[in-house]
């Protein structure tokens, strides 16, 4: 199933912008490009968009992740704030965001983030994990532990992640007693 159908199938179709088929062409070619590496040609593409249609949120998404492939965190942060906006009820914005954030050093604005957020998605295991990943980088490891058994108990599989994952490693203990599908 295309990215497209599964976003209008999210419920993201009441957010689109009705782009014209030649900005249409532009979004899917700029997925495209994004697909091959091809950073720079993907954000040409999303630029060549009409004014008016830039808040299409595929628009958005694409321009964000090709922003972000280049490293230019400031046009990819003003893409995903742009889209956090236009689509407050979806996760993704979030959760990119404080991917960025944490990018920047800046894991206590990740945290605070998401942990405004996290109470909108109670089931969405990626986002409890980013928080326990911010938590930890934090230096806050109950809250690690905490977030990190809510995601591990949406997705099970989260687990070993956590086990190989760096961030972890003064919780590693913890996190190998967690058996929250018991």
């Amino acid at each position: 199933m295309s990215r497209r159908k599964r976003v209008r199938q999210s419920g993201q179709e009441s957010h689109r912008g009705g782009l014209s088929p030649s900005d249409q062409m532009k979004v899917d070619a700029a997925e495209g490009f994004h697909m091959l590496g091809m950073y720079a040609d993907a954000a040409d593409e999303i630029a060549g968009i009409d004014g008016q249609k830039q808040s299409d949120l595929d628009a958005l998404h694409v321009r964000a992740r090709a922003y972000w492939a280049l490293r230019d965190i400031p046009k990819a942060l003003a893409s995903i704030n742009r889209f956090i906006e236009v689509a407050p009820d979806l996760p993704f914005g979030y959760v990119f965001k404080a991917m960025l954030l944490s990018y920047e050093r800046k894991p206590r604005d990740a945290y605070a983030l998401l942990r405004s957020v996290i109470s909108k998605f109670p089931e969405h295991a990626t986002m409890h994990y980013d928080l326990a990943c911010a938590a930890a980088e934090c230096g806050i490891k109950s809250e690690a532990c905490h977030w990190l058994y809510v995601a591990i108990s949406c997705q099970p599989s989260l687990k070993q992640l956590a086990l190989d994952l760096e961030a972890f490693a003064d919780i590693k203990n913890d996190i190998e007693r967690m058996n929250p599908e018991h």
